[in-house]
Protein backbone atom coordinates (compact mmCIF):
# COMPACT_ATOMS: atom_id res chain seq x y z
CA UNK A 1 0.00 0.00 0.00
CA UNK A 2 1.22 3.51 -1.02
CA UNK A 3 -0.49 6.66 -0.37
CA UNK A 4 0.46 9.18 -2.75
CA UNK A 5 1.73 12.71 -0.94
CA UNK A 6 3.75 15.53 -2.27
CA UNK A 7 7.28 15.28 -0.58
CA UNK A 8 6.43 18.55 1.03
CA UNK A 9 3.49 16.74 3.13
CA UNK A 10 5.57 13.55 3.53
CA UNK A 11 8.18 15.45 5.37
CA UNK A 12 5.41 17.18 7.33
CA UNK A 13 3.89 13.87 8.12
CA UNK A 14 7.00 12.25 8.88
CA UNK A 15 8.35 15.35 11.43
CA UNK A 16 4.91 14.74 13.11
CA UNK A 17 5.27 10.77 13.59
CA UNK A 18 8.71 10.44 14.38
CA UNK A 19 9.01 11.92 17.44
CA UNK A 20 5.11 10.48 17.86
CA UNK A 21 6.67 7.02 17.19
CA UNK A 22 9.69 7.69 19.91
CA UNK A 23 7.80 9.09 22.68
CA UNK A 24 5.75 5.99 22.38
CA UNK A 25 8.41 3.43 22.51
CA UNK A 26 9.81 5.04 24.85
CA UNK A 27 6.65 4.85 27.09
CA UNK A 28 6.28 0.73 26.50
CA UNK A 29 10.20 0.21 27.17
CA UNK A 30 9.19 2.23 30.36
CA UNK A 31 6.71 -0.80 31.05
CA UNK A 32 9.02 -3.13 31.02
CA UNK A 33 9.99 -4.59 34.32
CA UNK A 34 14.12 -4.56 35.28
CA UNK A 35 13.87 -8.03 35.04
CA UNK A 36 12.75 -8.57 30.99
CA UNK A 37 15.61 -5.62 30.68
CA UNK A 38 18.11 -8.48 32.01
CA UNK A 39 17.55 -10.54 28.29
CA UNK A 40 19.45 -9.25 24.96
CA UNK A 41 18.22 -10.07 21.44
CA UNK A 42 20.11 -10.02 18.52
CA UNK A 43 20.57 -6.48 18.21
CA UNK A 44 21.49 -5.42 22.02
CA UNK A 45 23.90 -8.22 22.50
CA UNK A 46 26.74 -7.14 23.40
CA UNK A 47 30.07 -7.72 20.80
CA UNK A 48 33.71 -8.72 21.45
CA UNK A 49 34.97 -6.29 19.51
CA UNK A 50 33.28 -3.13 21.74
CA UNK A 51 35.88 -4.78 24.25
CA UNK A 52 34.66 -2.72 27.10
CA UNK A 53 33.65 0.41 24.97
CA UNK A 54 37.38 0.86 23.77
CA UNK A 55 35.73 0.70 20.40
CA UNK A 56 33.54 3.56 21.26
CA UNK A 57 35.87 5.57 22.74
CA UNK A 58 39.22 4.55 20.07
CA UNK A 59 36.93 4.80 16.82
CA UNK A 60 34.50 7.32 17.12
CA UNK A 61 35.63 9.64 20.28
CA UNK A 62 32.77 9.09 22.04
CA UNK A 63 34.05 11.14 24.88
CA UNK A 64 34.20 14.36 22.79
CA UNK A 65 30.60 14.43 21.66
CA UNK A 66 28.34 12.39 23.88
CA UNK A 67 27.82 15.04 26.24
CA UNK A 68 26.26 17.48 23.82
CA UNK A 69 22.94 15.62 22.74
CA UNK A 70 19.89 15.35 24.50
CA UNK A 71 19.23 13.35 26.97
CA UNK A 72 15.14 12.38 27.07
CA UNK A 73 15.20 9.29 29.26
CA UNK A 74 14.48 11.02 32.79
CA UNK A 75 11.11 11.89 30.53
CA UNK A 76 10.16 8.30 31.44
CA UNK A 77 12.63 6.82 34.25
CA UNK A 78 16.41 7.87 35.32
CA UNK A 79 18.56 10.28 33.49
CA UNK A 80 21.56 8.61 31.62
CA UNK A 81 23.19 11.60 31.87
CA UNK A 82 25.32 10.70 35.08
CA UNK A 83 25.51 7.62 37.64
CA UNK A 84 22.71 7.55 39.84
CA UNK A 85 25.21 6.42 42.39
CA UNK A 86 28.27 4.10 42.90
CA UNK A 87 26.93 0.88 44.96
CA UNK A 88 26.76 -2.36 43.02
CA UNK A 89 22.91 -2.09 42.84
CA UNK A 90 23.25 1.49 41.48
CA UNK A 91 25.73 0.37 38.79
CA UNK A 92 23.74 -2.54 37.99
CA UNK A 93 20.08 -0.83 37.43
CA UNK A 94 21.88 2.11 35.46
CA UNK A 95 23.28 -0.94 32.99
CA UNK A 96 19.62 -2.12 32.41
CA UNK A 97 18.45 1.44 32.21
CA UNK A 98 20.88 2.14 29.09
CA UNK A 99 20.05 -1.46 27.76
CA UNK A 100 16.21 0.66 28.26
CA UNK A 101 16.91 3.30 26.21
CA UNK A 102 19.06 1.40 23.51
CA UNK A 103 15.86 -1.13 22.65
CA UNK A 104 13.94 2.11 22.81
CA UNK A 105 15.98 3.41 20.25
CA UNK A 106 16.44 0.27 17.75
CA UNK A 107 12.31 0.22 18.60
CA UNK A 108 12.51 3.80 16.69
CA UNK A 109 14.77 2.37 13.89
CA UNK A 110 12.51 -0.61 13.34
CA UNK A 111 9.45 1.99 11.90
CA UNK A 112 12.10 3.52 9.26
CA UNK A 113 10.50 1.19 6.69
CA UNK A 114 7.09 2.16 7.47
CA UNK A 115 7.73 5.86 5.91
CA UNK A 116 8.55 4.26 2.40
CA UNK A 117 4.10 4.03 2.21
CA UNK A 118 4.08 7.95 1.74
CA UNK A 119 7.68 9.09 1.01
CA UNK A 120 9.31 8.56 -2.35
CA UNK A 121 12.26 10.46 -3.80
CA UNK A 122 14.42 12.72 -1.90
CA UNK A 123 11.88 13.09 1.35
CA UNK A 124 12.25 9.20 1.94
CA UNK A 125 16.26 9.79 1.90
CA UNK A 126 15.70 12.41 4.17
CA UNK A 127 13.42 10.69 6.04
CA UNK A 128 15.79 7.87 6.53
CA UNK A 129 18.53 10.09 6.99
CA UNK A 130 16.90 11.92 9.97
CA UNK A 131 15.82 8.54 11.50
CA UNK A 132 19.41 7.32 11.40
CA UNK A 133 20.75 10.27 13.06
CA UNK A 134 18.36 10.49 15.42
CA UNK A 135 18.79 7.09 17.07
CA UNK A 136 22.49 5.69 16.06
CA UNK A 137 24.26 7.85 17.97
CA UNK A 138 22.37 7.49 20.94
CA UNK A 139 22.25 3.62 20.75
CA UNK A 140 26.34 4.40 20.34
CA UNK A 141 26.39 6.39 23.95
CA UNK A 142 23.66 4.06 25.53
CA UNK A 143 26.35 0.74 24.65
CA UNK A 144 29.11 2.92 25.25
CA UNK A 145 27.85 3.52 29.43
CA UNK A 146 26.78 0.02 29.24
CA UNK A 147 29.71 -1.28 28.56
CA UNK A 148 32.03 0.98 30.52
CA UNK A 149 29.34 -0.06 33.87
CA UNK A 150 29.52 -3.34 33.08
CA UNK A 151 33.46 -3.42 33.05
CA UNK A 152 33.33 -1.61 36.57
CA UNK A 153 30.65 -4.39 37.92
CA UNK A 154 32.54 -7.09 36.46
CA UNK A 155 36.10 -5.52 38.06
CA UNK A 156 34.26 -5.09 41.13
CA UNK A 157 33.32 -8.88 41.13
CA UNK A 158 36.88 -9.85 40.72
CA UNK A 159 38.36 -8.29 43.10
CA UNK A 160 35.25 -9.12 45.79
CA UNK A 161 36.97 -11.21 48.87
CA UNK A 162 35.96 -14.72 48.91
CA UNK A 163 36.61 -15.82 52.25
CA UNK A 164 34.69 -13.67 55.26
CA UNK A 165 37.69 -13.38 58.47
CA UNK A 166 35.94 -13.96 61.34
CA UNK A 167 37.45 -12.52 64.52
CA UNK A 168 37.83 -14.26 67.68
Amino acid sequence: MVISMSNVWSVFLSAFLWPAWGFFTGWWYRRKSLGDLRYENVLSRLRGFESNGDFYDERLHIRRWKDHLPETGGWFGISKRQLPGLCTDDLERFALECHRGELTHWAVLMATPFFAIWCSGWALVLVILVGLAASIPFIAILRYNRLRVLAILARRRSIEPSLVVESS
